[in-house]
């Protein structure tokens, strides 16, 4: 069975270790914002959330986006700059 932990920052050694990009869906909701706080306390690389309504804001300096797309769109633009 894969250690959770594992998947949201990786195996301790890798080259990604850390660095690897998480979208919250639902980022501003009752548990969406108790599970970012909490992976983002045990250093998840959280680069955005989403959350209709919301977008433009930020959660704990996490960006808001008002849908998937633009979260992804957005975030897979910086990983060329």
């Amino acid at each position: 069975m894969a250690d959770l932990f594992e998947l949201l920052i990786g195996k301790e050694g890798d080259k990604d270790y850390k660095k690897k990009s998480v979208i919250v869906q639902g980022i501003t909701g009752k548990f969406g914002s108790l599970h970012t706080q909490q992976m983002l306390a045990y250093g998840t690389n959280i680069v955005a959330g989403v959350t209709p309504g919301k977008g433009g804001q930020k959660f704990e300096g996490v960006p808001i986006y008002e849908n998937m797309k633009d979260a992804v769109s957005a975030n897979w633009l910086q990983k060329f700059q």
